[in-house]
């Protein structure tokens, strides 16, 4: 048996109101009258004792008026719908009937008809509103849509509150709870975005509502596709958080170098295929502690910083320029992470635009000389404690010098303070620049010296020379080309074919015995490298020895 909704019928013409109540078929209608009354007073008493699903109540009416009433309904039940009757058509009731959220308006002279055809479009409303609540479809909706909101601030807190080994099972909890897929016992981290567009997909629409919203649902497509490629090789959480993608990723092995770098190149081709846009990726080294999330979300960002200054840099490892700092950093000690970045990697165009940005602040904020000074000496020592622990140098000429001329400029005006500082700071960073083109050129050296060591070895790759060195192999790669003007491949061909000449002619070795002494296997390819790579096939090359040609 269908429940019938409950009414309530107000108005002060008794004989409109028992007229109306008399010529209504209420229960055809879906409805019970269960009270009627002459005005706002009386008709509250009921309602607060009938609790009705309608009201219908005239609005001029004495002790009461309708309005009056339908603002003591609203703070009684606001789930209790109002219909509106009222002789007069004017501007200002129509207003607070919106504004009461008035559910319909009906002019007097009123006809069963007309509040048949009202009474009909509530049930309508309150209907879809129950149905509504039953959608079993649409609450699933809305509680995955809060799960996910949930999921996403857990993911963020991850990676930016620091986490105490006493919190892990606390925080282990939640990411059950939540199901993130992020088991472990092994964490990276990338930071991803993509390189700005010429013709962005947000510019066909002015309206600063259009933009933003397309930019969300480009985050969305995002984090999709991400999570399709990376479900291919591991579990994975993906999430938009301060303009970047942060990924992370969950691994059984400490070594994800192999897998790394085939998960990485499919996120670069198919974010190419999909969206024609390249991308930056900056990616943190690995730790078996949940509560490293932060520090390698903080070395995950550092490493994309360094792929927007590097030329021709897209990926970056963190590992790849970081000069051992890691453990003199303590991130949550460190007062300014965008500091931090300009420093290390020393781009001072940008260092100095950040710089005259935070000391115009400093400078609005507390305008007094000795607060000028007091904050330039505050920011020296930053500086300097960053640039020590990025080159390792703790007291060099160069670092007293900075210190003792700023301690020195307590008299100093801001332009001169700002001009003694940028000065100096620019000499770190060329310090710090030639520390990095040092380090380049040691691990260049470190790599020419395993590729003697280890070209006879068949299985001997660039990707198993950057794990002797402890490097990406896309690093290497673009470090090996930069440096020598040669690719891993070239330099690896150019020393196996300068040992097989070398064999070939200064020994009775078989062909096959010298193809295997300089890495290979297959005595057809070491001849057919050999001709490539000379011109002359093994064979050859001794025959010219004897005759004496000169092309050897």
């Amino acid at each position: 048996m269908t429940t019938r909704r409950k009414l309530v019928f107000v108005d002060d013409e008794t004989f409109v109101l028992q007229s109306i109540v008399n010529l209504m078929d209420w229960a055809s209608l879906g409805y019970e009258l269960v009270g009627t009354a002459s005005n706002g007073q009386e008709a509250l008493a009921i309602i607060e004792e009938t609790c009705p699903d309608v009201v219908i109540t005239d609005i001029c009416m004495p002790l009461m008026d309708g309005f009056e009433l339908s603002q003591a309904i609203y703070e009684f039940d606001p789930t209790i719908k109002i219909i509106f009757i009222s002789g007069h058509d004017k501007f200002d009731y129509a207003q607070n009937a919106i504004r009461l959220n008035i559910q319909e308006y009906l002019l007097k002279p009123i006809t069963p008809s007309d509040i048949q055809a009202a009474l009909a479009r509530v049930s309508q409303n309150l209907d879809a509103q129950r149905q509504r609540a039953l959608d079993m479809q649409e609450m699933t909706r809305e509680y995955m849509s809060t799960i996910e909101a949930s999921r996403r601030s857990l993911l963020i807190s991850l990676v930016t509150e620091p986490l105490t080994l006493e919190a892990t099972s606390h925080w282990q909890h939640r990411i059950n709870l939540y199901q993130l897929q992020i088991p472990g016992p092994f964490y990276t981290v990338i930071s991803l975005c993509p390189r700005q567009s010429s013709s962005p997909i947000h510019a066909v629409s002015s309206d600063m509502r259009d933009v933003l919203f397309a930019e969300e649902l480009s985050w969305v497509s995002y984090r999709k596709t991400v999570l399709e490629v990376c479900h291919k090789y591991l579990p994975v959480e993906a999430f938009p958080f301060a303009g970047k993608l942060i990924i992370i990723l969950s691994h059984d092995e400490p070594d994800l170098a192999a897998t790394l770098d085939l998960l990485l190149q499919d996120i670069q081709q198919t974010f190419l295929k999909n969206y024609r846009r390249t991308l930056y990726l900056g990616i943190s080294q690995s730790s078996s502690h949940l509560m490293d999330l932060k520090r390698l979300y903080h070395q995950a960002l550092q490493a994309y910083d360094y792929c927007q200054s590097a030329p021709n840099t897209a990926l970056c490892y963190y590992g790849d320029f970081s000069v051992e700092m890691e453990s003199n950093l303590d991130y949550d000690a460190t007062p300014d992470q965008r500091l931090l970045s300009l420093i290390k990697i020393a781009s001072y165009p940008e260092f100095e635009d950040y710089i005259v940005s935070l000391i115009n602040q400093s400078h609005r904020q507390s305008s007094t000389p000795s607060a000028d000074y007091l904050f330039f000496l505050e920011l020296t020592s930053r500086v300097i404690r960053i640039s020590q622990n990025l080159t390792g140098i703790q007291n060099s000429s160069l670092i007293e010098s900075f210190m003792s001329q700023m301690v020195a400029s307590n008299q100093a005006s801001v332009a001169d303070l700002m001009q003694t500082f940028l000065a100096h700071s620019k000499k770190l960073l060329l310090l710090i620049q030639s520390e990095r083109q040092t380090l380049k050129e040691s691990l260049t050296q470190q790599g020419l010296r395993l590729m003697q060591q280890h070209y006879q070895d068949p299985l001997f790759t660039g990707k198993r020379l950057a794990q002797l060195m402890h490097v990406s192999p896309n690093y290497l790669s673009s470090l090996f080309t930069r440096e020598t003007g040669q690719s891993f491949k070239e330099h690896l061909i150019q020393i196996r074919m300068n040992k097989a000449k070398e064999l070939l002619l200064t020994s009775s070795a078989k062909v096959q015995e010298v193809a295997l002494a300089v890495g290979y296997t297959d005595t057809h390819y070491f001849s057919y490298s050999t001709k490539r790579y000379f011109g002359l096939s093994p064979r050859q090359i001794r025959e010219a020895a004897q005759e004496g040609s000169p092309t050897l």
